[in-house]
């Protein structure tokens, strides 16, 4: 039975009393069936629209029969990462990658087609993050800017559509550095902490000023005691380059006691949780929870403006922050550049060492 106003919408009425709704029409020369619902299910004026619809579609050159496949933000942020962790191989920060879509982005945006997602809708989402941690909402805003950037890069969104996210979270101050006057409260109060591995690690950060996920990621593999030094490979340094830390004495016997309670596993400073290493966020949270002027990171700034301001060599100072040559030709004479000034540096280490002890002693 076909319909008078609808060209081709016809109800299909089966022996058994059944009645659809289809739409007989033309794609690519070939004559097609399409199915809409059935009656009275769907209503005629229903079936129409539907019908019209679909020979706007064959019109614009979609076939209405195959499947639309959406790209939801979900499954290209997955692409992302599993790129990222090709080209990027940073534990730490994939991790954070990982937990950024898992607590905030997917339960929110994961189901929508990536290729219409708007600022508008990532606003918000932002702000209600903002409103538990101002760094947690600046991670996940540059991570919502990464993914739209790969999606179209990707194809998966319209060239020239990547999203302006930049500014929408105002940075709040970062945490005032630590000067000198204040090293000996700072460092001194650490003892306050109630659990004596995180203890050693809080320590191990002042002596060794790396990056926190790079001293709490440490292996008994890298401590060389008979030569008083910590090898770190490239694959844990930020900037993909091996490092050593000369080991002070203070340093090295805290090793020798931490080794007595952590020498069975693989780490100095292992989870409670898993059997992998404690999180650079573990350290953290030890700092903030004293209430210390500092996080983590201040103990490099510390270190290094002290160093600075007892006018030890530049290049000194820097080797020992694994910070990049600037110039290109310096670098490339240095072929192992974590191995250049040992001794020297080794030196320095130590009078900030005994400085940092002095200070104490004073209190």
């Amino acid at each position: 039975m076909f319909d008078g106003m609808e060209t081709g919408l016809h109800l299909l009425i089966q022996p058994n009393g059944t009645k659809t709704f289809r739409l007989k029409i033309q794609i690519d020369g070939k004559d097609r069936r399409i199915t809409l619902g059935s009656f009275p299910d769907m209503s005629l004026a229903e079936a129409r629209v539907e019908a019209a619809k679909i020979k706007k579609q064959v019109k614009q050159g979609i076939d209405p029969t195959v499947p639309v496949v959406v790209n939801t933000f979900e499954m290209v942020a997955h692409k992302f990462i599993e790129w990222k962790e090709q080209v990027l191989r940073a534990e730490a920060t994939i991790r954070k990658y990982k937990e950024c879509l898992k607590n905030d982005l997917l339960p929110s945006i994961g189901n929508k087609d990536i290729a219409n997602i708007h600022t508008a809708e990532i606003v918000p989402l932002l702000e209600r993050i903002n409103q538990r941690s101002n760094s947690l909402a600046i991670k996940n805003q540059e991570l919502v800017g990464m993914i739209i950037k790969y999606a179209v890069q990707r194809g998966y969104r319209p060239p020239y559509t990547q999203l302006d996210l930049s500014g929408l979270i105002p940075r709040k101050p970062r945490t005032p550095k630590l000067i000198p006057k204040d090293i000996a409260a700072t460092f001194k109060r650490i003892d306050e902490y109630p659990e004596i591995v995180m203890r050693y690690a809080m320590k191990l950060q002042f002596y060794g000023f790396l990056r926190s996920s790079e001293t709490m990621g440490a292996q008994w593999s890298e401590i060389d005691f008979k030569k008083a030094e910590w090898h770190v490979p490239k694959e844990r340094m930020k900037m993909r380059r091996p490092h050593v830390v000369p080991l002070v004495k203070q340093a090295i016997e805290l090793l020798k006691e931490l080794k007595k309670i952590t020498s069975e596993t693989p780490y100095l400073f292992p989870s409670l949780h898993n059997e992998k290493a404690m999180c650079g966020d573990a350290l953290s949270k030890a700092f903030r929870s004293l209430n210390l002027i500092i996080v983590p990171h201040g103990c490099r700034t510390a270190a290094g403006t002290w160093m600075r301001n007892n006018r030890y060599a530049p290049h000194l100072v820097e080797s020992q922050l694994s910070h990049v040559e600037k110039n290109e030709v310096a670098a490339a004479y240095q072929n192992e550049p974590h191995l250049i000034y040992l001794e020297e540096r080794h030196a320095m280490m130590q009078a900030w060492a005994d400085y940092l002890f002095s200070k104490v002693i004073e209190r």
